[in-house]
């Protein structure tokens, strides 16, 4: 799986350094249509500023990363742009809750890919940038160690958000698919969520290797407790439709603990 998963990161960074400016257009365009069914809901909401909250940022981002690249965004600039794909991932994925059993598993791979779509649009507007730079005598080969921790600690926090909403929720819904009258792992996984969720969101800031393999450890672990209050059809839905992104989140983490430029490194005293 490990194979599979750094082939496709280097066939996609092998496309994004052949062909930048054509997966910019498709990620721009694939965002955009994305973007406008969620602004739509939000207007059929009648909440136009959160349309507009949810949608500027991010263009304002892949715009700025086109004229400045990641590496020299200032800080505000790149969380409040980052922001939806978060948001997405963390208040959107248990609205899946609401759909029928057939299609709950919808959301979360939704969010999923969306997220994965627009970090991969920024990274070939960052591409496009230095390739532009590189005229001047002033670009870089590859983008630099600030902006592939920026783009892996995106992609980390939105699978981590994903695979730990997406369980919490799945064995709190009363609905056919799980057992009634059946708690066995709903009490289990309540106390392991809340022991072992708050790590994982300090390793994406704290760039520790050990909280990097120790997300690594437990996701999967949350994953399958999520499931023991299940029925056994639902459990195999869950695996097929869900599965792949708990072995994403996985994977993700475990690149975090053993890459140079994720590791925190203290500011040098002059």
């Amino acid at each position: 799986m490990d194979v599979l998963f750094d082939a496709v990161d280097r066939a996609l960074e092998s496309a994004r350094r052949r062909w930048p400016a054509t997966l910019f257009v498709i990620g721009a365009v694939s965002w955009a249509l994305a973007t406008a069914a969620v602004v739509g809901v939000a207007l059929l909401d009648d909440s136009p500023r959160a349309g507009a909250v949810l949608a500027v940022p991010p263009a304002a981002l892949l715009a700025i990363v086109v004229a400045r690249g990641v590496t020299r965004l200032r800080w505000p600039v790149w969380p409040v742009g980052v922001a939806l794909p978060v948001v997405l991932a963390g208040l959107v994925a248990p609205q899946a809750a609401r759909f029928p059993g057939e299609f709950s598993w919808v959301v979360p791979v939704v969010a999923f890919v969306y997220a994965q779509i627009f970090v991969g649009t920024v990274a070939a507007g960052d591409e496009l940038f230095r390739r532009r730079a590189a005229r001047t005598g002033k670009g870089r080969d590859r983008m630099s160690a600030v902006g592939r921790r920026r783009i892996l600690q995106v992609k980390v926090l939105v699978a981590t958000l994903v695979v730990l909403v997406s369980s919490q929720i799945a064995v709190g819904v009363g609905s056919g698919d799980h057992r009634s009258a059946d708690q066995v792992g709903w009490s289990t996984f309540e106390f392991l969520f809340s022991c072992v969720s708050i790590p994982l969101f300090v390793g994406v800031w704290w760039r520790k290797p050990a909280l990097a393999w120790f997300a690594a450890a437990v996701l999967p672990v949350i994953f399958a407790l999520s499931l023991l209050p299940r029925s056994p059809e639902a459990r195999g839905e869950a695996v097929l439709a869900q599965g792949w992104i708990v072995v994403a989140a996985s994977w993700q983490w475990s690149r975090a603990a053993v890459k140079p430029f994720w590791r925190y490194q203290k500011p040098q005293r002059i």
